[in-house]
């Protein structure tokens, strides 16, 4: 089963992630003190003079380089700074090892018409998005250029950058310089775990970060807390990009971008004169990838890799527990409008959020899981496909399909047969030293099912675990 919006909260997965939810608008001190709860104090008061100064800085920013030169600074005088800058700082650094990435996957993304439109659109989406939200003065806005900044410093080229990537395996080595063997992310996480941030000791963020040096005439809806609850869903997202980094670096993907060439060709993308766009069934996706023998084939540093990759998936797991932990501690008395995570939003649905996190920890130490529907179980062992990945992840795809025909008649008119190519066996011997209930060729089907029944159950189906290949 699904997590509810208020644990979905709770997830976050990337420090990007975690600066823009800063923006939600808090209620006035009026409107909380009216229902009765602890009233946050969250004013200009309680920002250091150096995150002042920063935030001067960072509104001020209008071009990639000035983007480089504040992360350079921040990252060199970080011990000098107080907590509430390190907040930020800590999760901004990582950035440095990043410029130019947009401009690097070009000649990468252009391999696949596919590949290369969506990744285009969603880009200059992003860019429309930024100038209409927080509009630079150079448009006329009132906002602040830093976003654009920034956007252009992850985006363009600069003098000195090294040549477009042809391969994913040469993207594959760019990240693992910039965000491993650099320590980057390991930099980020030593230094948010360091902060003495707690609810007794909160820290305080001003949106003008977001909507720039001239936005809110007043305090309200300016000022959000930050607490132990808040840095603690930060390090799971610092902890999930450094997951997710390993298990990419772990495994062969140079032929996904034919690969999804090869896929999107089939939908009838790119295509003038073929046969009718037919769609995709399990069978179809399987076809395209098996012409493609050593995609998903597991990398020699996938020994050293995967290992590592547990240790920061059960982080990021143990650190949105925390989180939760600290948030029912508060309960109904400690409401607070100005927290981003308001315990007032997320008690509400304490069952749910105590069952899903309780069943996604079952699975991450490869315990077993309940349905809440029949009650059956089923066992996803985890930390087996970490300690001992497969040879190539095309494994665990499906293995037989419905047979049958595209069309189908009904009352004498031609329909499309949905079922036609959908996966109905799977290879017992790939799934059972991580599923262990897999016995046969369909119990995947089984295993999948319960999952879908079981509170935080979709965890065991995201990209990194093996099931997440079964359809």
């Amino acid at each position: 089963m699904k997590l509810p919006r208020s644990i979905s909260m709770l997830c976050v997965c990337s420090f990007a992630s975690i600066l823009f939810a800063c923006k939600s608008s808090p209620q006035s001190t009026t409107e909380s003190a009216a229902k009765g709860g602890r009233v946050g104090q969250a004013s200009e008061d309680q920002e250091s003079p150096q995150l002042k100064n920063f935030i001067s800085q960072f509104v001020a920013m209008q071009s990639a380089d000035d983007v480089a030169g504040l992360l350079n600074k921040i990252d060199q005088e970080y011990a000098s700074y107080p907590m509430d800058l390190r907040y930020i700082a800590a999760q901004l650094v990582p950035l440095k090892g990043l410029r130019g990435i947009g401009h690097l996957v070009h000649d990468l993304a252009k391999q696949s018409k596919v590949a290369d439109s969506i990744l285009v659109s969603s880009l200059m989406a992003t860019a429309a998005g930024i100038n209409l939200f927080s509009p630079p003065p150079a448009n006329g806005g009132s906002g602040t250029g830093a976003w654009l900044a920034i956007f252009d410093y992850l985006m363009l080229p600069y003098q000195g950058i090294s040549k477009r990537f042809a391969t994913v395996s040469e993207l594959q080595a760019f990240l693992f310089n910039q965000l491993v063997a650099s320590q980057a992310l390991d930099t980020a996480i030593n230094r948010l775990e360091g902060l003495t941030i707690s609810s007794t000791t909160p820290i305080v963020w001003d949106n003008r970060l977001v909507y720039g040096a001239n936005g809110f005439a007043d305090s309200q809806d300016r000022f959000v807390t930050i607490t132990d609850v808040e840095k603690n869903v930060a390090l799971s997202g610092l902890h999930s990009i450094y997951h997710n980094t390993l298990v990419f670096l772990s495994f062969n993907n140079d032929d996904i971008v034919d690969a999804s060439e090869k896929l999107g060709n089939k939908m009838g993308i790119n295509i003038v004169f073929s046969r009718t766009p037919q769609g995709l069934s399990a069978m179809d996706r399987v076809e395209v990838v098996k012409k493609y023998p050593n995609l998903f084939a597991k990398l020699p540093n996938a020994a050293q890799y995967m290992p590592a990759a547990y240790n920061h998936l059960k982080a990021a797991v143990d650190n949105i527990a925390t989180a939760w932990k600290s948030t029912k501690a508060r309960g109904d008395h400690d409401v607070n409008d100005f927290q981003i995570l308001n315990p007032s939003r997320l008690l509400p649905w304490q069952r749910i959020n105590d069952a899903s996190l309780s069943n996604i920890q079952a699975m991450v130490s490869g315990q077993p899981v309940r349905s809440a529907v029949t009650g059956e179980t089923v066992t996803i062992n985890i930390p087996a496909f970490y300690t001992n990945p497969p040879a190539n992840l095309q494994a665990f795809m499906p293995t037989a399909f419905k047979p049958g025909d595209q069309s189908i008649m009904v009352a004498g008119m031609e329909s499309r047969n949905f079922h036609y190519g959908e996966a109905t066996q799977w290879d017992p011997a790939a799934y059972k030293p991580y599923a262990p209930d897999v016995n046969s060729p369909t119990d995947v089907a089984r295993v999948l099912r319960v999952l879908g029944q079981v509170w935080g159950g979709w965890f065991a189906t995201t990209p990194g675990v093996a099931i997440a290949f079964a359809i």
